[in-house]
């Protein structure tokens, strides 16, 4: 049987909306300090202070949730490095920027370091693969043009994708593997070798 992963009904009314709020955020709280073992329906409607009954109004089962806050996951830390890259003085260096824009990335990703494990491990959905896809085809898009407009940079848009690829690989390994043994300033030391040798 097919795994339920979307939403029944998107909120409307301000109530509605902060309900699914409250769910989402109770989610978080659950990952975060009980990992999967403890994500359940029944856990999180108790979090969030809801009943059963008004969680299943939105979501049909927890892994419904999970597709939400991957999504959310995503769009937010792709939206925190547009708001960085907006931001970049012109004056920098361009390896000084990409130095303080791969600490940036990781700066996000370890915000939350339990929910990223847990979150990059239940990408497992073609559905939702696909979503994740989209998201990183616009941020692939904005960086090749920001970078071209700011800094004169004619970045070949094929190396640009693997080199990404390449860091999103070593991100998975190090969040579902790795982070034991591996420090993470290796890892960005890997990520800033990469970027910088497309130039």
């Amino acid at each position: 049987m097919a795994k339920k992963i979307q939403p029944r009904k998107m909120p409307v009314q301000d109530r509605s909306k902060q309900t699914v709020e409250y769910i989402l955020e109770a989610s978080i709280s659950i990952l975060e300090t009980d990992g999967m073992k403890g994500f359940n329906t029944n856990a999180i409607a108790k979090k969030a202070g809801v009943s059963i009954g008004s969680l299943y109004q939105y979501f049909p089962s927890k892994d419904a949730i999970m597709n939400e806050l991957i999504q959310r996951y995503f769009k937010d830390q792709d939206e925190k490095i547009y708001q960085y890259i907006l931001n970049l003085d012109p004056s920098y260096q361009i390896g000084d920027v990409i130095d303080t824009f791969i600490d940036r990335w990781y700066e996000i990703l370890l915000s939350q370091p339990q929910v990223s494990r847990i979150l990059l491990k239940q990408v497992d959905s073609p559905e939702l693969r696909g979503k994740i896809d989209e998201l990183d085809s616009k941020m692939l898009g904005f960086i090749y043009t920001t970078f071209g407009e700011k800094y004169s940079i004619n970045l070949d848009k094929n190396q640009l994708h693997l080199t990404v690829e390449a860091m999103k690989g070593m991100n998975d390994y190090y969040f579902k593997h790795g982070h034991k043994t591996i420090q993470i300033d290796e890892v960005k030391v890997c990520a800033k070798k990469l970027v910088k040798s497309l130039l």
